[in-house]
């Protein structure tokens, strides 16, 4: 997506055709563009459930639809949606709700580290063909 301490010296950064080779961090996520943390942070004040929300373009009045509260149910994040964004969650809890966030923004392009503690070839079959997850691990490497 980008850091502040690189600097970009020669080249271009092509997506879907376009240069966003000087575009911000921001606009290149409005772009749909989603990279994973390793160790999604801990963010108090912020409840999961208006992440999740805001993910989905609703208001934090909205009720969640019966498809997107089956998803949480899948994830079997039901019991989190009030606690504030990964707070005490464990690694698996962090990257399932990583995972279900990103899923409900409807990225364009998704890249992801560390899935298997949350995360199993089974498992990913759940979501849709346009969530593209990479991964790599000791056992498996699909790209």
């Amino acid at each position: 997506m980008g850091l502040p301490n690189y600097e970009i010296t020669a080249g271009t950064i092509l997506f879907n055709g376009a240069d966003i080779t000087t575009k911000s961090v921001e606009e290149r996520a409005q772009l749909g563009i989603v990279v994973s943390f390793q160790n999604p942070p801990e963010i108090t004040g912020v409840k999961f459930v208006d992440l999740l929300k805001l993910c989905l373009g609703k208001s934090l009045e909205d009720p969640f639809s019966a498809e997107e509260q089956r998803l949480i149910e899948v994830f079997r994040l039901t019991d989190f949606l009030n606690r504030d964004l990964n707070v005490g969650f464990s690694g698996g809890e962090r990257k399932r709700s990583e995972i279900l966030s990103c899923y409900s923004s409807n990225p364009s392009f998704s890249f992801w580290t560390s899935l298997t503690r949350a995360w199993t070839l089974k498992a990913s079959s759940l979501l849709p063909p346009k969530l593209s997850v990479t991964w790599k691990t000791a056992e498996a490497q699909l790209w």
